[in-house]
């Protein structure tokens, strides 16, 4: 199919996950993100597996590591734990307010450079 000038539908999906897994932190956020792709998510032993589409494509094999999105939440529960009116704090710079999702694009990076230092 790739000769053809075609993406196969693998190659669809790992790219709709691998977004998926750069936006969200926490495992029921990135689940979310794939439902509102049109994904949907099969599990194995009661646990979530992979995408179920004309086949199943488990995370592994779609480049999506569950335990980074764990890692993830753990350290924004550790972060919200040193400060406790977090909801009500708004970060500014230059005088000008920051989102939500430019918070959270602040914090992705803060741990991503953290994650890089353990290495």
């Amino acid at each position: 199919m790739e000769n053809a000038g075609r993406v196969s539908r693998k190659d669809e999906i790992k790219q709709i996950v691998s977004a998926s897994m750069e936006l969200a932190t926490t495992r029921d956020e990135f689940f979310r993100l794939l439902e509102d792709d049109d994904l949907k998510i099969y599990e194995r032993n009661g646990e979530p597996a992979g995408i179920e589409d004309i086949r199943n494509f488990r995370f592994s094999t779609l480049g999506a590591d569950l335990s980074e999105l764990d890692a993830r939440e753990n350290r924004l529960k550790e972060l919200e734990g040193l400060d406790t009116d977090r909801e009500l704090h708004v970060e500014k710079s230059d005088d000008t307010e920051l989102t939500i999702e430019q918070q959270r694009m602040n914090e992705l990076d803060e741990l991503g450079r953290e994650e890089s230092f353990r290495e």
